[in-house]
């Protein structure tokens, strides 16, 4: 994928979303969109197999959604997120060969010795929220001030807020205590939609995130320059190597270089 050439991005849709539906996401202009799979720490408790049992223990992470060859026109990505609020399962999570198949990692911590550890140690690159969720734990400057310092960024669902007046009341809360404790640094805004009629346009989306607390500055970078952060950071996770791209910018007031042969023709010329 070419980082450089992002476009507006929606890095969270229901893995139920209807593909075939995916052509009104580019109609909107969004140029990459992510398919999420969500999973529950439970599935990372396994059961202790009898000495004599045939088999092998099950990958507990599904593979990604296949993704069909023939949409060309918008960049699909996979995306895992995981909510979990015992840090145990870290062990079995990075064992799973399948999770390292996703393009994009987040996590869902419901507790706070899991979002201490999301924050701190755990090798993600989101964070992100559920608005239909009753977890209630205070967060702080200094785990917020870490977690933007490693590259991770904290994801807002819009959304579920469509649904019910409480969720849209819990956004808005969320979106402001990330402006209180961080100043609103290294946030997304994200769709989480289950279809297409629950995805807005990227400068309605923008408005949006005037009112949750963002500046103005920080609202035009929500869909564009912090997603192609997040997706570097991917792909540096991904890798395990550092990666970089280069923009060629064309600048048509730069004046252009001038020759050692031109500066001498011109002193002479002074000269005379």
């Amino acid at each position: 994928m070419t980082f450089g050439s992002c476009g507006f991005c929606d890095l969270y849709l229901s893995e139920n979303f209807d593909l075939k539906k995916i052509h009104v996401l580019k109609k909107l202009g969004y140029h990459t969109v992510a398919i999420n799979q969500n999973v529950d720490e439970s599935v990372f408790e396994q059961k202790k197999k009898k000495k004599n049992e045939p088999g092998h223990c099950q990958d507990p992470v599904p593979e990604p959604i296949k993704i069909p060859e023939d949409i060309t026109d918008i960049t699909i990505l996979n995306r895992l997120t995981i909510e979990f609020s015992d840090n145990n399962i870290i062990h079995k999570m990075n064992q799973s060969e399948n999770l390292k198949k996703f393009d994009i990692l987040a996590v869902i911590p419901t507790s706070v010795s899991a979002f201490q550890y999301s924050c701190c140690n755990m090798d993600v690159d989101i964070i992100s929220y559920k608005l239909e969720s009753n977890a209630n734990f205070k967060l702080n400057r200094k785990l917020y001030k870490q977690a933007v310092e490693r590259g991770i960024y904290f994801e807002i669902p819009y959304a579920p807020a469509l649904k019910s007046s409480n969720y849209r009341k819990n956004m808005i809360s969320r979106a402001h205590l990330y402006h209180s404790i961080g100043k609103s640094a290294n946030i997304i805004l994200s769709s989480g939609a289950l279809n297409e009629f629950q995805v807005r346009g990227p400068y309605d989306v923008i408005n949006l995130c005037l009112i949750l607390g963002l500046s103005e500055q920080q609202s035009k970078h929500v869909l564009t320059k912090n997603m192609q952060k997040v997706l570097l950071k991917a792909d540096n996770r991904r890798r395990g190597k550092t990666s970089v791209f280069i923009l060629q910018k064309h600048n048509i007031n730069k004046r252009p270089l001038i020759t050692e042969d031109e500066k001498i023709n011109k002193k002479m010329k002074i000269g005379e």
